[in-house]
């Protein structure tokens, strides 16, 4: 995970202006007329490349050094944005240990540290969120590209969704004193045994005792153990949107039945409505109108 900026300062750097954010609007609004065509995420990728590569050409000298051209750029975001293992000089490699990266993060976040593309992809997504959610939750995609759409989208939230500057500097602490190891992250080999899990990483071992899962969830409706959701599913009166997502809901967060055919009286809202809403999960979303739009039909039913 890396840092959010460290103050607003910083932070301003990677936000769009009024023209770029209506550019954006008008992109995705004009792809999504023609929804039955699209069946990847380069609508998506292709309205917010060429901000970014301005939003990172404006930062200037603040940038890892480059003579690239906007056009240039806008090929690299979209490689990066396509395929996560895509290498290049302005992004940071995932072949660094995880500290290093770490520690370079946290400088680019304090303004220490020239800013890589990746970064700035990364935080320039997060103030465009808000409008991207607004425009694709409940659009007349297919399933298949939702799911896309959101794997993206939660692969980013490793920049977007960051920490604090503050809680990463003192993990960095805890890691060069030595009192925590970064040896065994990069998918270690994981076996039980007697005393608890033997780890084994390219010859490196140890064994623990303990493991604490601070991983949320999938927000995957067909895994959930709660009897409600299970018996709906079962009985075929709802399905999710895709086998790796949640219920379809309506606007009031009704859940719909299955074929579209209407809804029943149980409302969803939260990670397992994700697929039908994009985003859901985001603190901001739990202020914004998708309450609004649940607490009005409860009211109406209520009064029924």
């Amino acid at each position: 995970m890396s840092p959010k900026p460290l103050n607003r300062k910083i932070d301003e750097l990677y936000v769009s202006d009024t023209k770029q954010l209506e550019a954006y609007e008008l992109a995705l609004k004009k792809s999504l007329e023609k929804a039955d065509k699209l069946v990847s995420t380069n609508f998506l990728i292709n309205a917010i490349a060429p901000i970014i590569a301005e939003i990172f050409i404006a930062i200037g000298d603040g940038t890892r050094p480059h003579d690239l051209s906007k056009s240039e750029l806008v090929e690299i975001i979209h490689s990066w944005l396509v395929d996560a293992e895509y290498e290049h000089k302005l992004i940071v490699s995932k072949k660094l240990l995880a500290s290093k990266s770490l520690k370079l993060f946290v400088q680019m976040a304090t303004g220490l540290a020239p800013v890589s593309l990746d970064y700035c992809i990364g935080h320039v997504w997060r103030h465009i969120q808000p409008t991207m959610y607004r425009l694709l939750s409940f659009a007349p995609i297919s399933d298949a590209l939702i799911g896309d759409i959101v794997l993206l989208d939660e692969r980013l939230k490793r920049y977007s969704y960051g920490p604090p500057v503050d809680s990463l500097q003192q993990l960095l602490a805890l890691i060069e004193s030595g009192n925590i190891n970064m040896d065994f992250i990069a998918d270690p080999e994981i076996v039980m045994n007697d005393n608890g899990w033997h780890f084994n990483l390219n010859g490196n071992t140890v064994d623990i005792d303990i493991m604490v899962n601070s991983v949320l969830d999938a927000p995957q409706i067909l895994t959930v153990a709660s009897p409600l959701p299970q018996r709906l599913i079962q009985k075929l009166l709802v399905e999710p949107i895709h086998d790796k997502l949640g219920v379809r809901t309506r606007k009031d967060a009704l859940m719909e039945t299955v074929g579209d055919t209407g809804t029943i009286p149980v409302a969803m809202m939260g990670r397992l409505a994700k697929g039908t809403l994009i985003g859901v999960d985001a603190i901001a979303e739990c202020f914004g109108e998708r309450p609004t739009f649940w607490a009005k039909g409860f009211i109406q039913r209520l009064d029924k």
